[in-house]
C-alpha cells in the first residue's frame, strides 16, 4: 500500500476537556477542593491526535466555535495533523468536558456540554464527501448524528474506504444506524453494545452479535477487565488488561481513545489484528499515567516497543 493511500480522516468530536481532581473524598451538597487541569478533548479529536503523534498522515474534519477556545484548538492540531477540514461556526460554542475525578484518577462524575455535535448531520458531512475521496481509512466517533453516520455508510458502498466506527457513551449508541454492514471496525466498551443491542450479555455474546450484524472486526473493552476482540465467528479473543497500580494512575480521560488510535496505527501499518488491539492497550496503559488526554511522549518506536513488552512486565 503506497503512502499516499495511508492518508487517515478522523470525523467527530472535539472539545476543551476540564479535569477537577479531588483533594479528598467527594461530598454532595458542599463545596469541594480540586486542583484543575485543561486540556484539549474530544473523541475523534484525541484520536487525531494519537496517530499524528505516532507519525500517521491523519486529518480532523469536526466543528468547532468562532471562539478562542476554538482558535486554541486549532492552534495545537497544527502541530500534529492537518486542520483544513475543521470548521469554525458562529451558531455554537466550541464543546466542553468537565470530569471530576477523584486521588485515583478514576472519573466520579462527568458533564458533556457538545450541542455544537447537533450540526455534524447528513448536510453538514455532504459539503465533505468529495473531499473525503483522498482518504483510505476514516475514523467516525459517534458524536455524529445518526444521519450523517448513515451518509457515510451508504457513500462507502461506492467508495469502499477502510471504515472505523468508535463508541463515545452509551446514549450516543442511539447515533449509531441499524445497517452495519461491511464496516470494518468498531470498537466501544460493553455498556456501549449492551445499550444499542438493548440487552445484557457477555462480551463474547456481543462480539457475536456484532458481527452477525456485518461488523468485520470488533473490539468491546470493560475498563481494567479483559479486552474481547474478534474478526470472525470463529476467532473470538480475548486479551488480559494490564494491572496498574491505584497509586500510580493520574486520569482515565482519554485513555479509550488512546486505545482506539493505538489499533488504528496497528491496522493502517498492516500488522495483525491481535498486535493492533495490543497496540492499543499499551497506549492506554500509558495514557492513564499522563495528565493530558495524549500522552506527549507518544512516538512509533516507543509504542511498539511498549506494545512487545505489554503483558509481561
Amino acid at each position: 500500500m503506497g503512502e499516499k493511500e495511508k492518508k487517515v480522516l478522523c470525523i467527530g468530536g472535539t472539545n476543551f476537556d476540564y479535569k477537577f481532581r479531588l483533594i479528598g473524598k467527594l461530598l454532595s451538597n458542599t463545596s469541594n477542593p480540586i486542583n484543575t487541569k485543561i486540556s484539549y478533548g474530544g473523541v475523534a479529536r484525541n484520536v487525531a491526535e494519537n496517530l499524528g503523534r505516532l507519525g500517521l498522515d491523519v486529518s480532523l474534519l469536526t466543528l468547532v466555535g468562532r471562539d478562542d477556545p476554538g482558535e486554541e484548538i486549532i492552534k495545537h492540531a497544527k502541530n500534529y495533523l492537518n486542520v483544513d477540514l475543521i470548521e469554525m461556526t458562529d451558531s455554537e460554542r466550541t464543546g466542553s468536558y468537565y470530569a471530576v475525578v477523584d486521588h485515583n484518577g478514576e472519573m466520579k462524575v462527568a458533564y458533556a456540554d457538545m450541542s455544537i455535535c447537533e450540526g455534524m448531520d447528513s448536510q453538514w458531512l455532504a459539503k465533505y464527501l468529495k473531499k473525503m475521496r483522498e482518504y483510505q481509512y476514516i475514523i467516525a466517533d459517534m458524536n455524529l448524528k445518526k444521519s450523517a453516520l448513515e451518509s457515510l455508510l451508504n457513500w462507502n458502498k461506492i467508495h469502499n474506504k477502510f471504515i472505523a466506527i468508535i463508541g463515545v457513551s452509551s446514549p450516543k449508541m442511539d447515533n449509531l444506524p441499524r445497517d452495519l454492514k461491511d464496516i470494518d471496525l468498531i470498537i466501544c466498551n460493553k455498556d456501549e453494545s449492551e445499550s444499542y443491542f438493548k440487552i445484557k450479555r457477555t462480551s463474547q455474546e456481543l462480539c457475536e452479535m456484532w458481527l452477525n450484524k456485518g461488523v468485520r472486526k470488533v473490539i468491546i473493552t470493560s475498563g481494567s477487565k479483559e479486552i474481547v476482540y474478534a474478526d470472525g465467528l470463529d476467532n473470538i479473543q480475548s486479551m488480559a488488561v494490564k494491572k496498574i497500580k491505584k497509586l500510580e494512575i493520574v486520569n482515565v480521560t482519554g485513555a479509550g481513545d488512546a486505545f482506539s488510535a493505538g489499533v488504528v496505527f496497528g491496522l493502517v501499518e498492516n500488522k495483525d489484528f491481535k498486535l493492533a488491539v495490543k497496540l492499543g492497550a499499551a497506549n492506554a496503559s500509558k495514557t492513564i499515567l499522563s495528565d493530558s488526554s495524549v500522552r506527549e511522549d507518544l512516538n512509533m518506536n516507543k509504542l511498539l516497543e511498549e506494545a512487545e513488552s505489554y503483558g509481561r512486565d
